[in-house]
């Protein structure tokens, strides 16, 4: 689940996110003036490396010392929050500085993180903390920090990932500055390790008999609006091609598809030169990529190709689709795909542009003020990319690269696939408004609370024209209750973003949504689940926070979901979830099929959140920079605001009626999901966003 963080001048998520702990469980135990610092190790993700040297004692370490508020200055920071972005409270729009937060509500957190500040000096250590010291950053040798913490530091890899880690299984501090510290992240707390990162293994779905030599076909989706095919190559006497394309007796393939609705049959040969058919040891990297995913060995041989000459194909039209094997003397036995499926439009920046009724003014001039910005985590920045995707996909937008924060985007050994699709389409839908990357380094692995030392540093250097929306695409999950709920998208200090994706609508009688692409296929949006239909890859996320409470501005949407929801008995049992809680998402937008730049000039295709969202951030950049233009104030804070439009002018967003998100990877579903229903859900929020409406009602 992704979402937005949209600010005015200084953001108080900064100050009150939840302080949850993924997989540590820390416990104070007092002593003579001392504390003592227990961590529970989280063993069933994380091992302990017995069988390797220990760090060498030199090895960098760098921590974050989360300085601790005082609890009633925090509990009067949220309620001057809640007051200045409710849109129906005389002091809507009123925002303060960063400092001003500090000096005039969070007093006490400057004074605490002095306290700290002097005590690490002491220390052979480099001491750098935020302005205001909510945040005392520490770097130091890792017998340094074994000295100042009166710890041990040990290596933990992680079960799944091979992950490495150095972490302490308890420490010690003074009693007067234990009180004075939240937590210390990169001490204690596991990192995170973002789903995002899991290689999913596949299994055939093509269900032929054990002694057929028929092909087996993994997956067929859907790419540039063409059928792109994924199939293991299995010779004439039924054994698995190896080592070679069935020693030359391979020649191609033919594929019958099958329309569902008329029974219209079309076919296609594919001659070998179009199979993109390679071995998987001598494979190009993207098919070495799906080699893996698909779970062959070495000597397999894996068939990659697009139907091409698809005139006759339409989109969003099923087929049942069959494909033999051509060998020099005959045909092998049909292989068909378990279900229909069908072609969809490709997403570009001219889709989003008609879907979702963007109002851009092609003329106007850009205020100053106007600035976005995408957080980076351990991802390479490809400039070439970024230049190449302008040229190709957004000759009608003017993407435009601001600052750059940090050192690690540099670092090519990381993967750019998440910074170009969040890039792109940011500043794509954001056109010609300044599009800032902000880097986390490389040696750490605090996920967002340097993300959040890094925003402290530009919120208080005067100089800087800091970004007003920010788009994150990752997240954590928040703990495990049946549901897995994922921060930050779960805060209700963000505007959570949900997927949706786009089918035929059998309602041609009352349709609204139309695309230049498509002019005489009526579209529906539902929401985006794992699918065979529509080749969609990916589940809207979307339930209840664990532990953060439901916020004022959402309680009548989400009471009427609920009640709605129990009477068509649509929920899941009461004990998967926290009904009382902060729902998300808030809003949605199409996840499924963008296609990107990567590597230069490869054409690659994306989806889920991490696409929804930075499209979304661009386009209320949009409607900021118009009030900017015209001496408003900028939005700040969205949610409340939403809601209070959802309430009084539900034309301002495409309502989300049908699917569910219980099928993360199709045909495997899980028993219980949250379905969509009208008005607000669990899985597409208030739904998708009408721009040209809202930009009208806020400007």
């Amino acid at each position: 689940m992704s979402c937005l963080f949209i600010q005015e001048k200084a953001s108080s998520e900064m100050y009150f996110w939840s302080f949850f702990l993924i997989g540590a469980l820390i416990l104070g135990l007092r002593g003579d003036n001392v504390i003592k610092t227990l961590v529970q190790v989280p063993t069933d993700q994380w091992d302990l490396m017995h069988d390797v040297a220990e760090k060498s004692t030199t090895t960098l370490v760098r921590l974050i010392v989360v300085t601790r508020n005082n609890e009633k200055e925090v509990e009067r920071l949220k309620k001057e929050f809640e007051q200045i972005t409710d849109p129906t409270h005389h002091s809507y729009g009123n925002y303060v500085s960063y400092d001003e937060i500090h000096e005039m509500i969070l007093p006490e957190t400057e004074k605490n993180g002095k306290a700290i500040e002097q005590w690490a000096k002491k220390y052979p250590v480099r001491v750098a903390p935020t302005a205001n010291k909510e945040f005392i950053v520490i770097e130091a040798t890792a017998d340094e920090i074994e000295r100042m913490f009166q710890t041990k530091l040990h290596t933990y890899r992680h079960k799944m990932t091979g992950q490495r880690t150095l972490r302490a299984t308890e420490y010690q501090l003074a009693e007067i500055i234990h009180h004075r510290i939240a937590y210390i992240e990169g001490l204690t707390r596991f990192p995170a390790i973002s789903n995002r990162n899991e290689k999913k293994t596949f299994v055939p779905i093509s269900t032929e008999k054990a002694k057929s030599n028929a092909p087996i076909i993994f997956r067929i989706s859907s790419g540039f609006s063409k059928f792109l095919i994924y199939i293991q190559l299995i010779c004439a006497d039924g054994k698995q091609a190896s080592n070679s394309l069935c020693s030359n007796d391979f020649k191609g393939f033919v594929i019958e598809l099958r329309q569902d609705k008329n029974k219209k049959l079309v076919t296609r040969e594919v001659p070998i030169a179009d199979t993109n058919c390679q071995v998987c040891r001598k494979a190009t990297a993207i098919n070495a990529e799906y080699c893996t995913v698909f779970n062959l060995d070495n000597d397999s041989v894996l068939c990659r190709f697009f139907l091409n000459n698809e005139t006759d194909i339409g989109n969003y039209e099923a087929y049942q689709i069959t494909i033999r094997s051509i060998f020099k003397t005959k045909y092998s036995d049909k292989a068909a795909y378990p279900s229909p499926t069908e072609k969809v439009t490709t997403v570009t920046p001219n889709v989003l542009l008609s879907l979702y009724n963007v109002d851009d003014n092609k003329n106007e001039i850009r205020n100053v003020n106007s600035r976005q910005a995408i957080a980076g985590f351990q991802e390479y920045l490809n400039l070439n990319s970024f230049k190449s995707f302008a040229r190709t996909y957004g000759k009608k937008f003017s993407l435009t690269l601001g600052k750059i924060y940090g050192r690690d985007y540099r670092n090519k050994t990381y993967d750019e696939g998440e910074t170009s699709l969040d890039l792109q389409y940011m500043s794509a839908m954001g056109s010609r408004i300044p599009t800032d990357y902000i880097s986390s380094p490389s040696n750490f692995d605090g996920f967002l609370i340097d993300f959040f030392v890094q925003l402290a540093i530009l919120e208080h250097n005067k100089n800087n024209i800091v970004p007003l929306v920010y788009s994150i695409s990752y997240a954590a999950d928040e703990g495990e209750q049946g549901q897995t709920p994922m921060y930050p998208g779960s805060s209700p200090y963000v505007t959570s973003v949900g997927g949706t994706q786009l089918v035929r609508s059998n309602d041609t009688s009352n349709c609204a949504r139309f695309i230049p692409e498509e002019p005489n296929v009526c579209l529906e949006e539902i929401t985006a689940y794992t699918n065979k239909l529509t080749a969609c890859l990916i589940t809207s996320g979307g339930g209840f926070s664990l532990y953060n409470s439901r916020p004022t501005y959402q309680k009548k949407s989400v009471q009427s979901y609920l009640k709605l929801a129990t009477k068509d008995k649509q929920l899941p049992p009461v004990s998967y979830f926290k009904r009382s809680n902060r729902a998300y998402p808030d809003i949605s937008l199409i996840a499924n099929d963008y296609i990107i730049k990567s590597n230069g000039n490869f054409d690659l295709f994306a989806g889920g959140t991490s696409a929804s969202s930075p499209a979304a951030a661009g386009m209320i950049s949009l409607i900021n920079d118009r009030r900017l233009n015209q001496g408003m104030k900028p939005l700040g804070f969205l949610n409340p605001l939403l809601y209070s439009l959802a309430e009084k002018h539900p034309n301002a967003f495409f309502d989300i009626t049908k699917g569910k998100n219980n099928c993360n990877e199709s045909p495997k579903c899980c028993k219980y999901g949250f379905s969509a229903a009208k008005h607000f859900d669990l899985v597409t929020g208030l739904g998708s966003i009408n721009h040209g409406v809202l930009m009208k009602l806020l400007t």
